[in-house]
């Protein structure tokens, strides 16, 4: 019976040999120049009689972590993320593809050769930062984690990783602090002057009155906004407490309802394309109206300061801006309503 696609191929080799039967392994795809899937394949091992090239093939697809000692890093990421990245949230896959791409150096290295060493090395050489190399550590953790689990090594070499070396000194971290700051009175009041003559102010206001992330905001569809009932719905964010319904201040009503009717789906671009054409517009406009120049996250911290300012209370305040509530009382018995949310942005 034919093995189905993927599966693997057993041939005979020439000459006389000890273990003349080859196991090939599928490890990627290719398309040639006819447009079709063509299998790479690379040896997992040689057997002394069919039978046991059989029964090692069959062991492979069975469980093909733990049988294969050449597996490489990039093999066990993409096992991993095979078996774990529906149960990870859309945006967790791409940090996490973007901290891997920091593991490059490691991708063609057999995972049962590495060392402690070898993780260090490639951190000490990223050049990312502190919260960037946090991620990539996680990475490396959930791999070990999943290493063990299929037998492929016998310790965790992720453990004494040091990162500690990169955290931000507090001299950094109040530098960094200084970078967001909320709109002041002042400027809202200029952005609200002229917000009948650019499209990119009533933007900055309509984040400033929802305390959206830039990037929930920029990967809205018109579906996800409801104008009747002042409701924007967020399906994906950076956390589980993003996922949340977030109430449009009727004072920014209109705009939310130009901002509906302006999105085009499907958007081709890329988060980080999105996310400078956002900020060139922003610039652009604070600079037009002789205004400081500002981060777009300072409109959800401006959102944060308002709501402060008006005394919501902090739960709700925290439901909002989809910040997570740890005390299990309010996270699992106290429900605020959409009306609650829309009482509590109508005050600022």
């Amino acid at each position: 019976m034919k093995n189905p696609p993927g599966y693997g191929s057993i041939d005979r080799m020439k000459g006389n040999r000890r273990k003349p039967y080859r196991v090939r392994i599928t490890t990627d795809y290719t398309i040639d120049g006819e447009g079709r899937a063509r299998q790479i394949q690379r040896t997992l091992g040689t057997y002394a009689t069919y039978q046991e090239a059989v029964d090692a093939l069959a062991a492979y697809n069975r469980n093909p972590v733990a049988l294969d000692a050449e597996i490489t890093f990039a093999e066990v990421y993409r096992q991993y993320m095979d078996r774990n990245s529906r149960n990870l949230a859309p945006k967790t896959v791409q940090t996490y593809a973007s901290a891997y791409a920091a593991l490059e150096p490691l991708y063609d290295r057999p995972f049962r050769k590495l060392r402690r060493a070898d993780l260090q090395r490639v951190i000490d050489d990223s050049g990312r930062n502190f919260a960037m190399l946090s991620i990539i550590l996680a990475v490396m953790r959930n791999m070990y984690s999943f290493a063990l689990r299929h037998d492929l090594v016998d310790d965790d070499y992720s453990t004494n990783v040091d990162i500690a070396q990169y955290r931000p000194t507090k001299e950094e971290r109040e530098t960094a602090d200084k970078l967001h700051k909320p709109f002041t009175d002042a400027e809202l009041t200029a952005l609200w002057a002229a917000a009948d003559k650019d499209p990119t102010v009533r933007e900055i206001l309509a984040l400033c009155y929802s305390g959206l992330r830039i990037m929930e905001y920029l990967s809205l569809t018109p579906n996800d906004i409801d104008t009747q009932g002042r409701i924007i719905a967020l399906k994906s964010s950076k956390t589980p407490a993003g996922i949340r319904r977030v109430p449009i201040a009727k004072k920014t009503a209109e705009f939310w309802a130009e901002i509906k009717a302006s999105r085009t789906v499907p958007d081709s671009l890329s988060d980080n394309q999105r996310y400078r054409k956002f900020v060139g517009r922003m610039d652009a406009a604070l600079k037009s109206l002789g205004l400081p120049q500002h981060r777009p996250h300072d409109t959800r911290h401006t959102a944060a300061s308002m709501l402060h300012r008006a005394g919501v209370d902090l739960l709700t305040t925290k439901r909002i801006l989809g910040h997570s509530v740890r005390d299990i009382t309010e996270r699992v018995y106290t429900a605020t309503t959409d009306a609650e949310l829309l009482s509590a942005i109508d005050k600022i």
